[in-house]
Formats: C-alpha cells, structure tokens, sequence
C-alpha cells in the first residue's frame, strides 16, 4: 500500500467520522419532546448517541496521529518495538501504532 492510498483511506475515513460527530451534535441540539415517556427513551439514544461521539472523536484523533506520521515519514514504524507493521494490518487498522506482536 503506498503512502498516497494511505493518505485518501485516512482522509476519507476522517471524512465520514466528522460527519458523524456532526450528525450526533445536531441531534443533541434538536428539541426534545414534552412528553415524558419520550424524554425517557431520548434520553437513553442520548446515552448511546454520546458513546458514540466519543468513539468517533478517538478514532479521528488516531486518524489525526496518523496522517501526521505520513508527514514524519515514521508511518508503519512499531511505536513499540522499532520494527515496521505488517502491511495487512495496516490495511485493516490504518491508524495502527503498533505492530501485532506488541499489540498483543
């Protein structure tokens, strides 16, 4: 995988949680029923919807880490133990600090 197509996967997956993010914060600043048995089920969405967001906001800090290694040209590069990540994984976790030996 070169660093080009690296870079769009980052980008286009940091596209689509910002959007996310977005998406939650308009329906937390939406109005909320009067009805109480409403409020009682908005309020558990709210519950998930936040779980959610905070999901989201540390996968786009990851994303955001990673595309600043691509600058760095340290991209790939085990925080751990020095060595590079496998190529598979970074396909999978693009934002992957480390290798799998020392994930695990």
């Amino acid at each position: 995988m070169d660093i080009c197509s690296v870079e769009t996967v980052l980008i286009e997956k940091r596209k689509e949680l910002s959007g996310r993010v977005d998406s939650v914060d308009r329906d937390f600043r939406s109005g909320r029923s009067a009805d109480s048995g409403e409020r009682a089920t908005e309020m558990e969405n709210e519950a998930v919807l936040t779980e959610l967001r905070r999901e989201a906001s540390e996968e786009l800090l990851q994303i955001d880490r990673a595309l600043q290694r691509l600058k760095n040209g340290d991209y790939g590069i085990c925080d751990s133990c020095g060595n590079e990540i496998n190529q598979e994984r970074l396909k999978a976790v693009p934002y992957a600090v480390q290798c799998i030996n020392c994930a695990n």
